[in-house]
């Protein structure tokens, strides 16, 4: 019994010492934001945003879809692991939200991949032949940037209307 109480002891322990290590995001909440205005100005200088701000309204969505990005992020080089991913979601919306996901430090590389997300859109829906780079053409724009102690993660959410839409 004695072994047992020490046992259980020393296993809370090991609980609240993980309980107090998660909490911890790895980066202030203020570090994470700067980061998120600074990628809506880079949007902003590239023309291709017609929201002034960070639209809160796909907030939770492109926090879901980063998260799910970062627990799925496997692919691995000399230990960095390698993220990058794109979704398109609302095929038969007015609006396709196209979401792309990937390290903090490759946001510039992913602002000018443009194409590149434009061909993954017209891959992921038949028959749309999408130009994301056209002057004001994103509406409801979001940045998400999170920290997780030694990496930050990038996903800028975007709404384009449809072509595909049957109400046009």
């Amino acid at each position: 019994m004695k072994n047992l109480k020490k046992f259980v002891a020393l296993l809370l322990a090991g609980v609240m010492a993980m309980v107090m290590l998660t909490a911890c995001s790895g980066g202030s909440n203020a570090e994470t934001k700067a980061k998120e205005n600074k990628m809506i100005d880079s949007l902003k200088t590239q023309g291709v945003m017609t929201a002034s701000e960070n639209d809160n309204t796909l907030r939770k969505k492109t926090m879901d879809i980063l998260n799910q990005d970062i627990a799925d992020a496997k692919f691995s080089i000399l230990g960095a692991t390698f993220m990058a991913n794109v979704h398109v979601d609302g095929q038969e919306d007015q609006y396709l939200t196209v979401t792309a996901t990937t390290k903090y430090e490759y946001g510039k590389i992913m602002l000018s991949l443009l194409d590149f997300i434009a061909k993954e859109v017209g891959q992921k829906v038949p028959g749309a032949d999408v130009n994301v780079k056209a002057n004001g053409a994103w509406s409801h724009v979001c940045v998400v940037v999170q920290a997780d102690g030694n990496k930050t993660y990038l996903a800028i959410a975007f709404q384009i209307e449809n072509p595909a839409h049957k109400g046009k």
